[in-house]
């Protein structure tokens, strides 16, 4: 559903964007943002990160929670990547996409044990599901929530003295692993 959060998160900001569809890479780091504003994404002034939501529970607690702390050192790997100094992650509440709509309406119905799906309380709970993955009556305004998150470059440069450690690491960690099998 990332190409519907992308086009709801467009209408909400009054711009067009695009997914990235470049990976990126330097010698610490390696990202792929979502989307951005700039020229292209090498050289990026604002990056972000679209979060898709199919439930309301777990969208609406990100108005009251503190954004992830994996988020924001994502966010700042973005910003090494691409020069970017602003970005966010946005979180996106758009419908589940149908096919998971009838899927769960499927599960349902075996789990309630009723008769068909013209069963009458079959039918109510059917409709329940369906308000709980289905958000076209609200406004799609309502529907994103946009948490800015700063550039770190403090957070950037310990991201970046830490790289060498887990790179020595997954290197003892691969020879280990390999002396456990008979050489040919």
């Amino acid at each position: 559903a990332e190409p519907e959060s992308i086009k709801l998160f467009s209408m909400v900001e009054g711009k067009m964007y695009e997914k990235n569809e470049d990976p990126l890479e330097n010698e610490w780091f390696t990202g792929h943002p979502d989307i951005f504003i700039g020229y292209n994404i090498q050289n990026a002034t604002e990056v972000s990160d679209i979060k898709t939501s199919w439930e309301l529970d777990t969208f609406m607690t990100k108005l009251i929670e503190t954004p992830d702390k994996c988020y924001e050192c994502q966010l700042n790997v973005y910003y090494d990547l691409t020069g970017a100094t602003t970005g966010s992650i946005a979180y996106c509440l758009v419908s589940a996409p149908s096919n998971i709509v009838e899927s769960e309406k499927k599960a349902l119905l075996w789990k309630m044990n009723v008769i068909s799906e013209e069963s009458p309380e079959y039918k109510r709970a059917a409709a329940e599901l369906e308000k709980l993955m289905i958000f076209d009556d609200i406004d799609y305004r309502e529907r994103v929530i946009k948490i800015p998150i700063q550039r770190n470059d403090e957070l950037i440069a310990k991201m970046k003295a830490k790289v060498p450690i887990f790179r020595n690491w997954l290197q003892e960690f691969h020879e280990k692993h390999m002396s456990l099998y008979p050489k040919d």
